[in-house]
């Protein structure tokens, strides 16, 4: 899969409602068509527990996705930098530096 393709899934389609639905079908449609091997293997209270397991991990990821991690809004560029430091007044002197360059840069 291109890298731009599987971005632009995660980043812009994953957040949407439909994608949530969409999994959950994708869940259960897999968990009726295993469900006949898997009996085979263990019991259906061990079935149960697995089957909701991967349904409530499914719908934790996705309001994760949809509602903690930042988004910028559409049709707009956002950048996120990090930086180390070692301590406070190496991490204010990094910060002030940084910020004047940006400025003078913007200028």
């Amino acid at each position: 899969m291109d890298l731009e393709k599987f971005n632009y899934i995660t980043e812009e389609k994953l957040p949407e409602v439909k994608t949530l639905v969409i999994g959950i079908v994708v869940l259960v449609g897999s968990f009726k068509a295993i469900d006949g091997f898997l009996s085979q293997f263990a019991c259906l209270k061990t079935r149960s527990i697995v089957y909701l397991l991967l349904f409530f991990s499914w719908i934790i990821y996705w309001l994760f996705n949809r509602f903690y991690l930042p988004r910028n809004k559409k049709n707009k560029v956002g950048i996120v930098i990090a930086i180390f430091s070692e301590n406070e007044t190496e991490r204010q002197k990094l910060k002030a530096d940084f910020i004047s360059k940006l400025k003078s840069d913007f200028k």
